[in-house]
């Protein structure tokens, strides 16, 4: 099997679903792309939708010249009491998310629950 599908696999049994639609592929400019609300309770949920933080996994891949070059990003965006925020970490490899996927969650709820103004 190859990597992408493996870390495909990895992230449904994270909880992750796939949304492949034309429209995600446009927006993000992606091959596919993944979203799963976290796993972490007592975050601050997002002032829009009332739920908690949303994840989303982006794979990107293209050719230069004869090598293929493959990434990922894994991002959360939401609206907290002082507006909307994004925090991303990308360029990461096939190892990064099958390895450190949970390192990176737990990074990313940390700087959204850091990003309220109002921080009780």
């Amino acid at each position: 099997m190859n990597t992408p599908n493996k870390v495909k696999e990895h992230l449904i049994s994270l909880g992750f679903n796939p949304y492949n639609s034309e429209v995600s592929k446009k927006l993000y400019d992606c091959e596919w792309s993944m979203y799963k609300r976290t796993k972490y309770e007592d975050v601050k949920e997002c002032l829009t939708n009332n739920k908690p933080p949303q994840i989303g996994v982006y794979y990107y891949s293209f050719n230069l010249g004869d090598t293929l070059h493959e990434s990922y990003a894994v991002e959360l965006c939401q609206e907290n009491d002082i507006g909307w925020v994004t925090f991303e970490y990308y360029g990461l490899s096939n190892n990064d998310i099958l390895q450190r996927y949970e390192m990176i969650e737990k990074s990313l709820i940390a700087s959204w629950e850091a990003s309220w103004r109002d921080k009780e």
